[in-house]
């Protein structure tokens, strides 16, 4: 018969138990970790503005932006590539506007330029600049 410490709680009181017990305990143990992790996991706070950085970023990659080569002004291929280089997510509205005004009227393309926050690896400016 294969024996080994009881555990009560957190402390081991010191009995010989079965197997079967000691099998029980260690899946208790097991439980309590895990509802631990649970529990610590759930009070980490992630802003709004940390939960839309990661949107952006993990977007479906199984939907590719379709653009239009009519959208390739100058305008919008100089605003996309000061955004990109120089990190100037600020300027997503003008890109937006400048996207609309070369006839762009996807909703999910300028609404995705109307609303923040954007960071650098974004699906538009990826594809815009040909890096997607």
């Amino acid at each position: 018969m294969v024996c080994s410490r009881a555990v009560s709680g957190n402390a081991i009181d010191g009995e010989v138990a079965p197997a079967e017990t000691a099998a029980q305990v260690a899946a208790a143990a097991t439980e309590r970790l895990t509802s631990q992790h649970v529990r610590d996991a759930a009070n980490l706070s992630v802003s709004a503005d940390e939960r839309a950085a990661h949107t952006e970023l993990l977007r479906d990659q199984f939907t590719p932006v379709t653009l239009d080569a009519a959208w390739l002004t100058t305008l919008v291929v100089s605003l996309a590539q000061t955004i990109y280089g120089e990190r100037r997510f600020d300027l997503m509205p003008s890109l937006g506007a400048a996207l609309s005004e070369a006839g762009c009227k996807e909703p999910e393309i300028l609404q995705h330029c109307a609303q923040g926050p954007h960071v650098r690896g974004c699906f538009l400016l990826d594809a815009l600049l040909g890096l997607s």
